[in-house]
């Protein structure tokens, strides 16, 4: 009998074994993409749902297996994740990691941004970084200094979390170079700078589905900084 009963665990074992190996060598990798100016809107295998800011990126498996939920972003995004304790999912972005088990939170990582960010509207999240791990739960937010390797986390008393979702434009002591990149994803233009001038400006504030005409007086009232428009093609200058 035992004998028997040793003979049916493997049998059994050796069945789910194989389903796992067929399952691994059967998942595909899809991709969503956005350009300029849009915004995109899907699901994840597991019913997680995501939003997609405009030039970004997301890769996901075609199916969740394993002990972990792993996606990669480039870009900016906002996440709802369905709650799964025994599967935790994470984002991977280039220079940080989000580990979450189910909430609602935003993740900024552009490529050629200097500052990135994740910011959390429900929840908590763990943010890694490469020297320090950060814990962030509702209202709470981190920002990282690509450039200086800075980073600080932030409780606000007024949560705008992914205001882009409602085409609001939202900064909190931005460099205005990663203000221009914004804008020309936004409202795809190309933006410059005057040779050989240097701007270090920092800006804050939130614009409400302004038209970018609007947006560069704004930034010329507050700030002083002029420009030159020709079509779609802008210069700052002081």
């Amino acid at each position: 009998m035992a004998t028997g009963i040793a003979a049916s665990i493997l049998v059994i074992w050796g069945a789910i074994t194989m389903k796992q190996q067929w399952d691994i060598q059967h998942i595909t990798v899809a991709q969503a993409t956005t350009g300029f100016g849009e915004k995109k809107e899907l699901t994840l295998p597991d019913g997680s749902q995501i939003i997609l800011n405009a030039c970004s990126k997301l890769e996901y498996p075609s199916q969740f297996i394993g002990d972990k939920r792993e996606v990669q972003l480039v870009g900016e995004a906002y996440f709802k994740v369905q709650s799964n304790p025994e599967q935790p999912f994470l984002i991977q972005t280039s220079d940080f990691q989000v580990e979450v088990l189910g909430t609602e939170f935003n993740v900024k990582s552009y490529a050629h941004d200097q500052i990135q960010s994740v910011e959390v509207e429900n929840g908590k999240v763990q943010v890694t970084l490469p020297e320090d791990r950060i814990r962030l739960k509702k209202q709470e937010q981190i920002y990282l200094n690509k450039q200086s390797g800075e980073y600080s986390k932030l409780k606000r008393s007024e949560n705008k979390v992914a205001a882009w979702r409602n085409g609001a434009l939202h900064f909190y002591q931005t460099p205005l170079t990663d203000v221009a990149k914004e804008l020309e994803r936004r409202y795809h233009c190309k933006i410059s700078f005057r040779q050989g001038e240097v701007f270090e400006n920092l800006i804050s504030g939130e614009h409400d589905n302004q038209s970018l005409e609007s947006v560069l007086e704004s930034l010329h009232y507050i700030c002083g900084i002029n420009y030159e428009k020709d079509g779609n093609q802008i210069t700052f200058y002081k």
